[in-house]
């Protein structure tokens, strides 16, 4: 074996060596984030619930949990103080179901993941019942 090809060999190593935990840790940190915004979304919901006595419908979607809908008298929000957090981290908006689809919960919640297809929280999403 030649000299050149172990040096070429040897930085090769060392590059994915160092290269490997580095892409680990930002794609970890991409869902924990998603995870704690999750959480964080259901606190919301869950105030939102307390205040008004249920949770937002499928259609409305988050932004209640944001904006005031003109039909609720009992809404003390806003819940959120960050109208983004309903973005994932890679920028796609969280899925939103209620009355639930997928989840065993009273509601779905869940981000479509690095890949950023909606597989109804199989997968790699990232969802409130898994």
């Amino acid at each position: 074996m030649s000299l050149m090809f172990r040096h070429f060999s040897a930085f090769f190593l060392l590059l994915g060596s160092i290269l490997l935990p580095i892409l680990v840790v930002g794609r970890t940190n991409k869902e924990e984030a998603v995870r704690y915004r999750i959480e964080r979304l259901s606190k919301a919901l869950s105030a939102f619930k307390r205040d008004v006595g249920r949770f937002p419908k499928t259609i409305e979607g988050l932004s209640p949990l944001v904006l005031r809908p003109a039909d609720l008298a009992n809404w003390h929000g806003p819940y959120l103080n960050n109208p983004t957090v309903s973005l994932d981290s890679w920028g796609n908006p969280y899925v939103y179901f209620c009355p639930p689809k997928y989840g065993n919960d009273a509601y779905d919640l869940y981000s479509s993941g690095q890949n950023r297809i909606d597989e109804h929280g199989g997968g790699d999403d990232l969802a409130n019942w898994r």
